[in-house]
């Protein structure tokens, strides 16, 4: 596994830039939408938060060739199981519009949580 991690490394670099981009853009969008935060909303927008920007610094380092962060690694291969997880569910529980998009952007996520967390460097 680690050696295809390798061979895409690149790959995973710019997945996590887009990831980070997407993050926060769905943080200000959240933020514009709604006038009186709950606190699940509020809770959700700050995670969302953290990760874009966890991802972000991640990407940056690894762009960098700086020897990972392994907490902020943990943080986002957790968080990224677990979004990839969320999303096989609500494929399962059929709440999604089209299941195969749905499958594999679940897969992608994943395969990214996996990724932090084998705490791939570039050689």
């Amino acid at each position: 596994m680690k050696h295809f991690y390798h061979q895409t490394f690149l790959f995973w670099v710019i997945t996590k830039f887009l990831f980070a981009i997407a993050g926060i853009g769905s943080f200000f969008s959240m933020l514009r939408m709604f006038d009186s935060f709950e606190k699940f909303n509020l809770i959700a927008n700050l995670v969302i938060l953290i990760y874009a920007l966890f991802l972000a610094y991640s990407a940056y380092s690894d762009i960098r060739s700086e020897k990972p962060n392994a907490f902020i690694r943990i943080v986002t291969g957790s968080i990224s199981v677990i979004v990839g997880l969320s999303i096989f569910g609500l494929i399962v529980m059929n709440h999604t519009k089209n299941p195969l998009i749905a499958f594999l952007l679940s897969f992608w996520v994943i395969l990214l949580g996996i990724y932090e967390w084998m705490q791939v460097e570039r050689t």
